[in-house]
């Protein structure tokens, strides 16, 4: 397990949020159906850069907060986060309230993640280059 996540597990504990860490099962399930959605190629680094339905959204570090939750309002209440911090594939993916995931986000900023809910219509990339790549069905 990687230190971001063992960070964020001790988060999670510490300010008790309803966060949970899905089983390789359920992440396995997740990504495969991401995949079909999608076309990701989780053989790739920066898998948001072949995406063909895409926005891409620069901000600011102190803009980028609003700009996030703007984006989630269409997204169920609870969504998934997917650490990917500039590792390849496999990568581990919690599951929460938005409150809560932004709260993971803010305690622990510059890191590479991607959020999206159950029903995969939309996946949202924060990316290395300060920028929002929002990706469509």
């Amino acid at each position: 397990m990687s230190d971001l996540v063992l960070e964020i597990n001790e988060l999670v504990k510490e300010f008790e949020l309803k966060v949970v860490l899905l089983s390789e099962l359920e992440e396995q399930e997740l990504f495969t159906k991401l995949k079909i959605n999608f076309g990701f190629d989780y053989n790739k680094l920066f898998i948001w850069q072949m995406a063909l339905n895409f926005i891409d959204i620069e901000y600011e570090s102190d803009e980028w907060q609003e700009i996030w939750c703007k984006n989630l309002d269409g997204f169920n209440d609870n969504i998934y986060i997917c650490i990917s911090d500039e590792t390849l594939y496999p990568w581990k993916i919690y599951f929460g309230p938005k409150d809560m995931i932004l709260n993971i986000i803010c305690e622990l900023p510059f890191f590479e993640y991607f959020i999206f809910d159950g029903d995969m219509e939309k996946v949202i990339f924060d990316t290395h280059h300060n920028f929002f790549r929002i990706i469509t069905i």
